[in-house]
C-alpha cells in the first residue's frame, strides 16, 4: 500500500463533492514524513542530463539516437529503472518520445511552471449546483414536421418499463 493510500485509507473524508475533492487533494500535497534521499548522480545519469541540456536536444535525432530512445523504450514499456532519475529528467525524455511518435508537437514550447494557472482556474467552491435532478421522459421520434424535423413525443414503452 501506497503513502497516499495509507493517508486516505486513515482520513475522515467527507461524502464525494467538492469537499471530498479538496480534502483528497490536500493529502496529496502534504509533505511526505520521510521524503527519499535525493540519488547521487551515476554516470548513465548525468550522460542523460548532459544529452538533454543543450537548447533543442528534445527535438534532436543525433541525441534521439545516442540513447535516449532506449530510456524512453523502457519507460513506456513499463521497465523498472535501475537508477532514480529527477521527474524534469523523465519529463523530458517523454516528451522526445512523443515528438518522434507525433503525440508532441514539434517546437511546442513547455512551461517551466503551472502555479500561475491556478489563479485563472475557476474555483471547485463556487461551481454553481444543478439546476434539476429530474430525468426527462424518454422520447422517440414519432413523426417529422415541416422541414424535416422529428417531433418527439414519449415512449410510453420504456416509460413505463422503469416503473
Amino acid at each position: 500500500m501506497s503513502l497516499f493510500q495509507q493517508r486516505l485509507a486513515d482520513a475522515d473524508l467527507p461524502p464525494p463533492g467538492p469537499d471530498h475533492f479538496a480534502a483528497r487533494r490536500a493529502l496529496w500535497w502534504a509533505p511526505s514524513p520521510n521524503p527519499p534521499a535525493p540519488a547521487e548522480a551515476n554516470p548513465s545519469r548525468r550522460r542523460l542530463e548532459a544529452l538533454l541540456s543543450s537548447p533543442g536536444a528534445i527535438e534532436d535525432d543525433q541525441v534521439w539516437e545516442v540513447g535516449v530512445d532506449r530510456v524512453w523504450r523502457g519507460l513506456i514499456g513499463g521497465a523498472k529503472l535501475k537508477h532514480r532519475l529527477p521527474l524534469a529528467l523523465i519529463l523530458k525524455i517523454l516528451q522526445a518520445g512523443w515528438i518522434r511518435e507525433g503525440t508532441w508537437p514539434k517546437g511546442a514550447i513547455v512551461p517551466d511552471s503551472d502555479d500561475d494557472l491556478d489563479e485563472t482556474l475557476p474555483q471547485i467552491s463556487n461551481a454553481p449546483a444543478l439546476l434539476s435532478t429530474t430525468t426527462p421522459e424518454p422520447t422517440t421520434p414519432d413523426a417529422v414536421e415541416a422541414e424535416g424535423t422529428p417531433k418527439m413525443t414519449p415512449r410510453t414503452d420504456l416509460a413505463e418499463q422503469t416503473r
